[in-house]
């Protein structure tokens, strides 16, 4: 029984960095996108702040 409640601790933490980085990649994913759909590759400012918007959504949603 302690074994499985050990195993049990160690999935629930791996689940939930597991999410944010799935939640943060998604994020990063739709910024770069958005950003080529917007045409605006040479813009280091857009890249910067839009790269840092969807990591603070992803942050929020989580």
């Amino acid at each position: 029984m302690n074994l499985y409640l050990t195993d049990f601790n160690q999935n629930a933490t791996l689940i939930p960095i597991f999410m944010h980085g799935l939640a943060i990649s998604i994020m990063l994913t739709v910024g770069t996108l958005s950003m080529l759909k917007k045409k605006k590759v040479c813009d280091k400012r857009y890249f910067i702040w839009g790269r840092m918007n969807h990591i603070a959504c992803a942050v929020l949603l989580i």
